[in-house]
């Protein structure tokens, strides 16, 4: 487990860390604590982001979907409404966040097709294993 912590001192301004849809809404669906899973990963000043198309994706899936769908993307709104809103640039959240991931940037999300494209760029994602706890992915902080 200590391999898939970053520990890094020598990062002086806060990691970027965008957190993708299906991420906010891992919260409801399988009742883990995103936030005290990502410290636990993340020993390093970080900055959590959202994106406008994310946000749009939440708004969408709130009021269309099954119950479940609804109520996760109405508690993923809830707990995104206080972080900072990058612009999007492309119509597909998906898209602006694998242009956005690289060296100071962690990728939070579970959709394996965009991990696979962050991690091809030289990124970190973290993703949830096994219904119960987060991991990171692409090597330690400074190191890769």
């Amino acid at each position: 487990m200590e391999a898939h912590r970053i520990w890094d001192s020598k990062v002086k301004e806060p990691l970027k860390v965008i957190l993708d849809t299906n991420f906010l809404m891992i919260p409801s669906q399988f009742n883990v604590d995103i936030f005290s899973e990502l410290d636990r990963l993340l020993h390093v000043a970080y900055e959590l982001f959202v994106l406008k198309g994310v946000r749009s994706e939440l708004e969408t899936l709130s009021v269309k979907g099954d119950l479940k769908t609804r109520r996760a993307a109405r508690i993923g709104l809830a707990l995104s409404k206080d972080l900072p809103v990058l612009d999007a640039f492309s119509l597909d959240a998906d898209d602006e966040i694998a242009v956005l991931s690289g060296n100071d940037t962690v990728v939070c999300t579970n959709d394996s097709a965009l991990r696979k494209r962050v991690l091809s760029r030289g990124g970190k994602a973290v993703f949830l294993r096994q219904k119960r706890y987060l991991e990171l992915e692409g090597g330690v902080l400074g190191l890769s």
